[in-house]
């Protein structure tokens, strides 16, 4: 597999839609660069990307109940 991109599109993302269904993930991206131009990208992620992406997404949600629970420990300390 070649990784040297034959189009290479820029921008910063200002809205994202993902869907799933039984061939994986579909993600469609707006961007706008820095000219103004709006483009929209449309990548279909395979079982393996779509089962990458959960897997990161559940490392994220359990970062973030941790990070929350040690929050609220901190401030039960405070309290006490």
């Amino acid at each position: 597999m070649n990784d040297v991109p034959d189009v290479e599109i820029t921008g910063t993302v200002y809205k994202a839609i993902c869907e799933t269904d039984k061939q994986g993930i579909v993600l469609v991206a707006y961007s706008r660069d820095a000219d103004g131009r709006v483009g929209r990208s449309w990548l279909r992620f395979d079982q393996a990307g779509a089962d990458y992406i959960r897997r990161r997404l559940d490392d994220a949600a359990e970062i973030k109940r941790e990070t929350a629970a040690a929050a609220a420990a901190r401030a039960a300390e405070v309290q006490a």
